[in-house]
């Protein structure tokens, strides 16, 4: 399953038998951090290429990090 790293604060998320993705935050294994005018995609210690990103709310970045989380999990590239 693919989470937000923020639902393994409640207990039920804790326990899943499923292998887990999470995104959003740094310690998540996928997320989005800002590389000066840009932004990198970080990945279980891999990092994409610079990208740019319009100028958006964070939750859309957040967003855009769970889409990409999805895409690793399903083994997209």
């Amino acid at each position: 399953g693919v989470l937000n790293q923020q639902v393994l604060a409640f207990e039920p998320f804790r326990n899943l038998s499923c292998e887990l993705v999470t995104y959003g935050a740094r310690d998540s294994d996928v997320f989005v951090r800002p590389l000066g005018s840009q932004f990198v995609l970080e990945s279980r210690g891999a990092r994409s290429a610079p990208f740019p990103l319009p100028a958006l709310p964070s939750h859309f970045i957040e967003n855009f990090s769970g889409a990409a989380a999805v895409a690793l999990a399903l083994g997209v590239s």
